[in-house]
């Protein structure tokens, strides 16, 4: 299986998700879907709202929805400088972050918020009002995501990529929280 990708960032982490056992095998405009080595689960996520990689906020979320049990969860990755507000505080995201800084390494920090039932109704509620708004629907959108998600995530994990210029050549480190 061949990945598309916006930024080698993220075919590294799918594929290292390979590695260890579990495989993107679609991704739809609604929906993914990835495969459990070692077993039959498929397991698939409704995609009720992504957040794009911007220059000025330096991270990305997406919010999924677990057709197994109906759990939603926030997941977002970003650079380390700006993820560390978001996260519980921690002494080793810092220290992490500091070693693979020493070493050359671009640091990208990925965390989750799982959401009550509460929460996704007026994530939902909130969201689809900020996206009719005909002014300013950026920044509406991005008000509520930052009002309701960006706080307060559970750190997953840490990568760190080291920026090469010619294809097939990242050196690629991961750490799981």
């Amino acid at each position: 299986m061949e990945y598309q990708a916006s930024s080698p960032d993220e075919i590294a982490i799918v594929k290292w998700t390979q590695s260890v056992g579990i495989t993107l095998i679609s991704r739809e405009q609604d929906c993914l879907s990835v495969r459990v080595a070692d077993s039959d689960l498929t397991l698939t996520f409704d995609i009720i709202a992504i957040f794009p990689f911007t220059s000025e906020k330096k991270r990305m979320g997406i919010v999924l929805k677990d057709r197994r049990d109906g759990s939603v969860v926030f997941y977002s990755k970003g650079a380390d400088s700006v993820m560390a507000r978001l996260v519980q505080a921690n002494d080793w995201l810092d220290e992490e972050t500091g070693n693979m800084a020493r070493e050359g390494l671009r640091t990208l920090v990925f965390a989750r918020k799982k959401m009550s039932s509460k929460l996704v109704t007026e994530f939902v509620s909130r969201y689809n009002e900020a996206k009719r708004t005909i002014l300013d629907r950026n920044v509406a959108i991005n008000a509520v995501v930052a009002e309701l998600l960006e706080h307060d995530l559970e750190l997953l994990g840490l990568t760190g990529v080291e920026d090469k210029l010619q294809v097939g050549l990242p050196y690629h480190k991961f750490m799981i929280g």
